[in-house]
């Protein structure tokens, strides 16, 4: 990690955790810049730590200010690379997508010394691995490995793997590209050319630094150099850091260097349960519980399937009941290798819009899979490979397609190819009819493969032929972490926010399903890749994040630290999962639910438990805590993804409760009965049913009935009550 060189020198203003939104104390600080100190509102620089949700930031400022036009309000990776180009004009920074493919050929090339990493390099994951930590260290200014002296057991191999970094930057350098995450490092450099600082320095005379509780070693080294000749003001927040601490421990007050520390203007803190939750989380105050009457909600799945159709309904509930949107809704996994794209398939199918700052995944995407199966029908030099392309693309078209391939085949590079078979199959139209709810992934995702073509097309080392395409495309496909980020949430149409904690960390949502809020996840042991066994990372250091922490660090990073702190790594790692839980929790408004599976479907159906501090909260009895399902909170049917669920299982279900109810002689609400067939009746009235599933829903009628030779395969099924009369003779 890189030393920083200059101390920061201005203010930082310490915000209490709960204490009131991120807009309202920039707002608070942008004010006294202006009145009191005589600051134009052009001469003033936001910067952002995070990019997601940059424009709400921006015009959550324009409210609070009653300002004309939009505040000069960036992201600290967005304004380093305005000075980068400043410097060098044709500097290109690489994509994700991008560095990847520059990043394998560097490795392609590599003869590994150390033979842990000769014998690892034949692994299929290898090369995604190495990326992941290289990335990870180049975010933190590098590996920061300790002196000959102080090196552990395996230090050798982090300082083959600096090597490797450092080559790759110098041959990017002959390319005149930039990796990403060496933005910061390159724009630190650039100012001290002096006709760039006199031109960078032309756009502020004072700078903001919001979310100053994230900012990294780099970015405050970035800050110092950047503000050297302004006034500058950090806004940090008080026991809310989950991304800087991820990589190095400390405390808010302990990044000030020589900024002057004092405390914000305190605002009113938000009522009710989610957000005395969230504070007694990320402060440990148990004060702060008392005399919360409101509930927080659980809800509780055999799998996590169950557990995400249960949230799609409980959604549908709340759309129902209470006119809410899916806007007004999130659904929060604890990072980006939680579940976020099994979470959006589940609500998709129950016909619920799903918002994501999250860049998706390209390896499920149908309209990818066509342009893949394209290029591969070109590219193949085997049969069998060329009718896997050709099936394919039949089935996406309905026929096979050759006017469209014979348009194609007129143009000459790859990227024009693929234009050309865009236009003439009209694949946006066909993406926006078939595929309406996720269209605007899909075709952000049309567009990345466009730029893939387009990289091709440019890279010199790279065959601007469709079998360079399709290795670099199918090495996207594969390696594209998804952990990585846009600039604002991808669905427009108001969507259920499905993404990790961080993205909402500075938002608010009328309601907040956790996702998998039990052991395992809060708290789990920490892990980048499969690269090096965890054992061996525990004693590293120099390794990209906290891997070597001590008991004073855990302490002086968390102030709900347990006072015996027995394994300082384990502890470290549980009290950010407790953090990360507060802040998921805080984004709630008015509902929170904390959601978990009983069963891990991953390891062979292992019992899980739910979270130790969910059960801390329900062991207190301070708050209420509900569960979805039960008296207090029964449910009906409110999706069709819940329906299709539910319904084939409701004629038993219901015939052995009434059953029941005669043989001990207790009574049944038959109304609960009515209410559960009039959802099904009402879904078998839809004119968008499959009538494979209506037959299915009629069989499980006449079975309950005692009728088990009716409603078979065989059955033709139908709404007049000619379902399935023709019995099963053909099994």
């Amino acid at each position: 990690m890189a030393a920083e060189s200059d101390p920061l020198r201005g203010e930082l203003r310490v915000v209490p955790f709960e204490g009131g939104t991120l807009a309202a104390h920039a707002a608070a600080v942008y004010d006294e810049l202006r009145t009191d100190r005589g600051y134009d509102v052009t001469d003033i620089l936001v910067l952002k730590r995070f990019p997601t949700g940059i424009e709400d930031f921006a015009r959550a400022l324009v409210e609070e200010l009653d300002l004309l036009g939009r505040p000069n309000v960036k992201t600290v990776s967005r304004h380093a690379s305005t000075v980068v180009t400043e410097r060098a004009p044709d500097a290109r920074i690489l994509s994700d997508v991008e560095r990847i493919e520059t990043l394998s050929m560097v490795l392609d090339g590599h003869t590994w010394e150390n033979d842990y990493f000769a014998g690892a390099a034949s692994h299929e994951s290898f090369g995604r691995d190495v990326g992941r930590v290289l990335l990870a260290a180049s975010y933190g200014g590098g590996f920061d490995l300790p002196s000959a002296s102080e090196r552990g057991p395996h230090s050798e191999l982090l300082a083959e793997l600096q090597a490797v970094r450092e080559g790759f930057h110098d041959w990017l350098a002959t390319q005149g590209w930039v990796e990403r995450p060496d933005v910061l490092s390159r724009a630190i450099a650039a100012l001290d050319d002096d006709e760039v600082r006199s031109t960078i320095e032309r756009e502020f005379e004072a700078i903001v630094a919001v979310g100053f509780e994230e900012f990294g070693a780099v970015e405050r080294e970035y800050l110092a150099a950047l503000g050297e000749n302004a006034e500058l003001v950090c806004l940090g927040e008080a026991h809310a850091s989950i991304a800087r601490v991820w990589n190095e421990p400390g405390s808010l007050e302990d990044l000030g260097g020589e900024l002057a520390v004092e405390p914000a203007v305190r605002r009113r803190e938000r009522a009710g349960a989610p957000g005395a939750v969230a504070r007694y989380l990320a402060t440990g105050d148990e004060s702060v519980l008392e005399g919360v009457d409101e509930p927080i909600y659980a809800i509780t799945g055999d799998t996590l399937y169950d557990q995400l159709a249960t949230i799609a309904n409980e959604i549908g509930y709340l759309r129902t009941e209470y006119d809410w949107t899916y806007g007004d809704v999130a659904v929060l996994v604890k990072d980006s290798t939680g579940p976020i794209q099994t979470a959006r398939r589940v609500l998709q199918r129950a016909g619920i819009p799903t918002a994501s700052a999250t860049v998706t995944g390209l390896s499920g995407d149908r309209a990818v899979r066509e342009l893949h199966a394209l290029a591969a029908y070109h590219a193949a030099s085997d049969r069998q490979g060329r009718e896997r392309a050709r099936r394919i693309l039949t089935d996406r078209l309905g026929g096979w397609p050759e006017a469209a391939l014979a348009a194609v085949a007129d143009e000459s590079g790859v990227p024009e190819k693929l234009g050309r078979w865009i236009l003439e199959t009209d694949l946006k139209r066909r993406i926006a009819e078939s595929e309406p709810i996720e269209a605007r992934a899909q075709f952000h995702h049309v567009e990345r493969v466009l730029d893939v073509a387009a990289f091709v097309e440019t890279a010199d080392y790279l065959a601007n032929t469709w079998d360079g395409f399709v290795r670099m495309l199918e090495r996207a496909i594969t390696y594209v972490a998804s952990d990585t980020y846009s600039t604002a949430v991808d669905v427009e149409e108001s969507g259920v926010l499905v993404d990790a904690v961080r993205i909402c960390k500075h938002d608010r949502r009328k309601a907040v399903f956790l996702v998998n809020v039990h052991e395992g996840q809060y708290p789990e042991s920490r892990q980048l890749t499969q690269l090096f066994p965890r054992q061996w990372v525990r004693e590293m250091p120099g390794y990209p994040g906290v891997t070597t922490p001590t008991a004073a660090d855990v302490r002086a990073t968390f102030e709900t630290a347990p006072e015996t702190i027995d394994e300082p790594y384990e502890s470290y790692y549980a009290e950010l999962a407790r953090r990360q839980l507060a802040i998921g929790a805080r984004a709630a408004g008015q509902r929170l639910y904390c959601c978990t599976s009983r069963t891990n479907e991953s390891a062979l159906g292992k019992r899980q438990h739910r979270s130790r501090y969910l059960t801390d909260l329900e062991d207190r009895e301070a708050v209420p805590v509900v569960e979805i399902g039960s008296e207090d909170a029964e449910r009906g049917i409110y999706t069709h993804g819940e329906a299709s669920t539910a319904v084939l299982s409701e004629p038993w279900d219901q015939l052995e409760r009434i059953q029941g109810a005669a043989s001990t002689g207790s009574e049944y609400d038959l109304r609960r009965a009515e209410r559960s067939f009039g959802a099904i009746g009402a879904l078998l009235e839809s004119d968008e049913l499959d009538p494979r599933f209506e037959q299915a829903v009629y069989a499980q009628i006449d079975r309950a009935l005692g009728e088990v030779g009716r409603g078979g395969d065989c059955g033709t099924g139908g709404r007049d009550g000619d379902h399935g009369s023709e019995g099963r003779d053909g099994e």
